[in-house]
């Protein structure tokens, strides 16, 4: 798989993977040009599209990135990087960042983008225009 300067690789699925992720976990890749950035993609009913996207020594460049992104979710699908509140900051690798599935909206002050889950991909939620 190919886009723009990144070349991935699928790699074998580890037992660990499997057991974490079930039916979520959609691949393990490296990077040709780097073997040292490497991917984590799932998708949930609940969540949407997951991406885990680090490298041993360094950030992910802008570039990896948003390449990483295109070739693993459908051009569709929006993907975001958040910054949640501290007490519930997680990351477990320095070099590592986490793009989440989300989805927009029309306000009063333009587009809002929220976290994807089932009920605001129907409108359902409480407080939420159908």
């Amino acid at each position: 798989m190919k886009v723009g300067a990144v070349t991935l690789r699928k790699l074998p699925t580890p037992p660990e993977m499997e057991e974490t992720f079930g039916m979520a976990f959609r691949g393990c890749y490296r990077a040709h040009h780097d073997p040292k950035l490497t991917v984590i993609h799932t998708r949930t009913v609940s969540f949407g599209h997951h991406l885990s996207i680090a490298h041993d020594d360094r950030y992910p460049t802008w570039d990896e990135v948003r390449d990483i992104r295109y070739l693993l979710v459908p051009a569709e699908h929006a993907m975001a990087m958040l910054l949640p509140p501290p007490d519930q900051y997680v990351n477990v690798h320095e070099n590592c960042f986490q793009l989440i599935e989300v989805i927009g909206k029309q306000g009063a002050l333009g587009d809002r983008w929220e976290p994807w889950t089932p009920e605001r991909a129907t409108g359902t939620l409480a407080g939420d225009a159908p």
